[in-house]
């Protein structure tokens, strides 16, 4: 092994260690918290290396959305390659919704960045828009798997109120806890189950 691969390795690892600081100090303290000295001194990693990696506050920001990005992009695009059972709307919603929670679950720090950065920043906005528009194809096609032709099937009205109740779930999940919203403490599956629930009676009227 040439010396470069170790030297790439670490210069890897160090850049890492940055994005996950900067990540939980943003989930946790919020985006004042998110300073130059409060990453470099928690990656233990010095100013000149930040600099060279990120060359500002905003370039950092954008590599912390690119790599949530390609981390949560393959698990969704990998659990949207799972077929539609077909069973009953409740039970593949309920699998759909309960996939993406527990993704969620797995990148939370990463999804809490995502949710604010996208409510402000355009250019951040339009970069996840390939994730969603492929996420909200997938809901769209569980609708339609258990739409009834002879009744009209289902409208874009209809699908669009449908996956804003989906979406509202997804919202609730990565910035509250269960018991914040509803004043219980109730587990994925059964949010997942009763917003399947509530998705259904809408779809089906």
């Amino acid at each position: 092994m040439s010396e470069r691969a170790p030297q790439q390795e670490r210069s890897i690892a160090s850049t890492n260690r940055m994005l996950d600081v900067a990540e939980e100090l943003l989930a946790t303290k919020g985006p004042d918290a998110l300073t130059v000295e409060a990453v470099v001194a928690g990656a233990s990693a010095s100013t000149g290396s930040f600099y060279a990696r990120f060359e500002s506050r905003r370039g950092l920001l954008k590599r912390i959305h690119e790599r949530f990005l390609e981390r949560v992009g393959e698990e969704i695009f990998a659990f949207l390659q799972e077929p539609i059972k077909g069973e009953n709307l409740v039970e593949d919603l309920t699998f759909f919704i309960l996939g993406l929670m527990e993704i969620s679950d797995r990148h939370a720090n990463g999804f809490t960045l995502f949710v604010a950065q996208n409510s402000f920043d355009e250019e951040f906005k339009s970069d996840s828009l390939a994730v969603m528009t492929v996420v909200h194809q997938y809901f769209d096609q569980v609708l339609l798997g258990h739409s009834n032709p002879d009744r009209g099937g289902i409208t874009e009205e209809v699908k669009d109120q449908c996956w804003r109740i989906a979406y509202g779930l997804f919202l609730q999940h990565v910035l509250y806890e269960p018991s914040f919203v509803s004043g219980k403490d109730e587990t994925n599956f059964e949010l997942a189950r009763a917003t399947a629930r509530s998705i259904e009676k809408v779809a089906r009227n």
